[in-house]
C-alpha cells in the first residue's frame, strides 16, 4: 500500500507536458481493452488496436486507427448458413478495422480530457467447424470466411495523462457503428459495439 502511495505522489510530481509541445509532433499509442456488443451476447471479447495521430494544433490533432476485435458468438453461424455448410454453434469473429478520426482536446497540461469522431472500413472474418460425414466417422474442418467490408463511423471520449513530457497515459471509450446492408452479421441493417480500452502513448 505505501509502495502505491509513493508511485501516485512521485507521478504527480513530475512536470506536466506543455501546449507548445505538442503542434506539430506525432503521436503513436497501442491499447487493448474489454468490447460490448449492443446487439449479441458473446464471449470472451477483447480489443487489441494502434493509432498514429498528427497534431495540427496544439489540442487538436488527425489520426488513423487500426484496430483488431475477437469475440465468441452464443449462436449458429452466420456465413456458414450463408455458404451451404452445418457449423457447431459458438463461431469465432474477428473483426478488423481501419477508421480516420479527429481528436479534440479540451487541455494541454498533464490531465488531457478528449474527444474523438471518425469514419472508417470495418472487416469481418468468421471461424467456424464445417463437419462432413463419411461412412466411418464424422470429420471437423476449421473453415476461415471473410465477410465483405462495411462502412461505419466511431464516436469516443477518452482521457490522456502525461507521465512525463512525451510519454502517457490513455483512458479511452467509443461505439462505433457498422452499416450491415448486406445483412451478413446479422438481419438488422446495422451492427453497433461499444468499446473501453487503455494504453500507452508517446510523441516524437
Amino acid at each position: 500500500m505505501r509502495k502505491a502511495i509513493f508511485c501516485c505522489l512521485f507521478l504527480l510530481s513530475i512536470q506536466p507536458a506543455m501546449a507548445e509541445d505538442f503542434k506539430g509532433k506525432f503521436m503513436l499509442s497501442v491499447k487493448a481493452g474489454h468490447v460490448y456488443l449492443l446487439e449479441n451476447h458473446v464471449i470472451k471479447p477483447a480489443l487489441f488496436g494502434s493509432r498514429i495521430d498528427y497534431f495540427i494544433r496544439d489540442w487538436i490533432s488527425v489520426g488513423l486507427d487500426m484496430n483488431y476485435i475477437e469475440y465468441n458468438e452464443e449462436g449458429p453461424s452466420r456465413f456458414a448458413q450463408y455458404y451451404g455448410a452445418q457449423s457447431e454453434l459458438g463461431p469465432e469473429w474477428r473483426w478488423y478495422s481501419l477508421t480516420l478520426s479527429g481528436k479534440l482536446g479540451l487541455d494541454t497540461t498533464r490531465f488531457s480530457p478528449f474527444f474523438k469522431i471518425g469514419f472508417g472500413f470495418y472487416i469481418p472474418q468468421e471461424i467456424y467447424h464445417r463437419y462432413t460425414n463419411s461412412d466411418v466417422l464424422s470429420t471437423v474442418t476449421t473453415v476461415k470466411v471473410y465477410g465483405k467490408t462495411c462502412p461505419g463511423y466511431n464516436l469516443g471520449m477518452g482521457l490522456q495523462y502525461w507521465i512525463w513530457k512525451r510519454f502517457g497515459l490513455q483512458l479511452e471509450g467509443t461505439i462505433d457503428h457498422i452499416f450491415n446492408r448486406a445483412k451478413q452479421i446479422s438481419s438488422a441493417r446495422s451492427f453497433t459495439f461499444a468499446n473501453l480500452n487503455a494504453g500507452l502513448s508517446i510523441i516524437f
